[in-house]
């Protein structure tokens, strides 16, 4: 390298320098504040099949069963279809709604008033439940769940199998 080409090299070094330190500065700062980043801890999200696994509802059901993508909704929506490619095939849907035991009569009401639906009691689940058309009601502490059991089974069947489900799922519903 001859001298003119020296002295460009370093000309480009000392315009470079004052740049370079504050990207390292920066690059330092970034790293500091992902490693930060990662170390807090999120609240883990709720795995529904906590409540009732897929083995567990193809038990039930007695025939194989596939998860539902989830949809957004309020508190926790868990769905299992029927594993088949029948378009009137079975699904067994849980929706537990946190916070809203108040709104259990509400609920209530409108399948009677909204839907002119009947439905009945059913003893020995949660704090107070009620059963009509392949949907099991449920109050439980604060909370309300519904339970539903889409099939062409008759409906004593429908309300066993909502009765069971019902008595995997509860004891596992998280205190919130």
């Amino acid at each position: 390298m001859g001298a003119p080409a020296q002295q460009d090299r370093r000309t480009e070094e000392v315009y470079w320098e004052p740049y370079m330190k504050k990207i390292n500065i920066l690059t330092i700062i970034m790293l500091l504040v992902s490693v930060g980043a990662a170390q807090t801890k999120k609240p883990k999200k709720f795995d529904p099949e906590k409540l009732l696994t897929p083995a567990e509802a193809q038990a039930i059901l007695g025939t194989p069963v596939k998860r539902a993508r989830e949809a957004e909704a309020t508190g926790v929506t868990l769905q299992y279809l029927e594993d088949t490619e029948r378009l009137m095939s079975e699904s067994l849907s849980i929706q537990i709604h946190y916070g809203s035991g108040a709104e259990f009569a509400r609920y209530v009401k409108q399948l009677k008033t909204d839907l002119n639906l009947d439905p009945k009691p059913v003893e020995g689940i949660g704090t107070k439940a009620l059963y009509t058309e392949g949907q099991l009601v449920i109050q439980h502490g604060r909370h309300f769940s519904v339970v539903l059991f889409f099939s062409k089974r008759p409906d004593d069947e429908r309300l066993k199998v909502l009765t069971e489900v019902a008595k995997k799922f509860l004891p596992r519903v998280p205190k919130v």
